[in-house]
């Protein structure tokens, strides 16, 4: 946790304290850190996909949530190890919370981020892009 006390202190500017984040992300390593992240910059963290089920019905979650999250963050490579192929991409799931009445922030992570990914993230209908492993505060700019 000492890592993420100063995300914590950096982030405090950019994203206000009441700001909701559901994630879906297949690794559990990265769900883990996510989640870890989040609460230390004092957020509220709703992070999915640890099943097929969880990935699927993510859109479904995200709808059910009051208030809806501030933020959704989407990795754009689903692979769950139960999930075989094909893979699911995150931007898949952008018109089915769009559709389910979801107007906040849609956020891809992801490995690819030269400006033509982002550019098709955003052609998807998402608001932004970052890259994984990027720090988290970055989201408020």
């Amino acid at each position: 946790s000492e890592l993420l006390l100063p995300l914590a202190k950096a982030a405090e500017a950019s994203l206000p304290k009441a700001t909701r984040i559901a994630s879906v992300d297949d690794d559990s390593f990265t769900r883990e850190m996510d989640k870890l992240a989040f609460e230390a910059l004092g957020l509220e963290a709703f992070v999915r996909g640890a099943t097929r089920e969880e990935i699927d019905g993510f859109p479904d979650f995200v709808a059910s949530l009051d208030p809806p999250p501030s933020i959704v963050i989407l990795d754009n490579r689903l692979d769950h190890p139960t999930m075989g192929t094909p893979f699911i991409l995150g931007t898949e799931l952008i018109p089915r919370l769009r559709a389910l009445g979801y107007r906040g922030k849609i956020v891809m992570k992801t490995a690819n981020d030269s400006s033509a990914d982002i550019a098709c993230f955003k052609a998807a209908g998402a608001d932004d892009a970052i890259a994984k492993g990027m720090p988290i505060n970055s989201l408020g700019r």
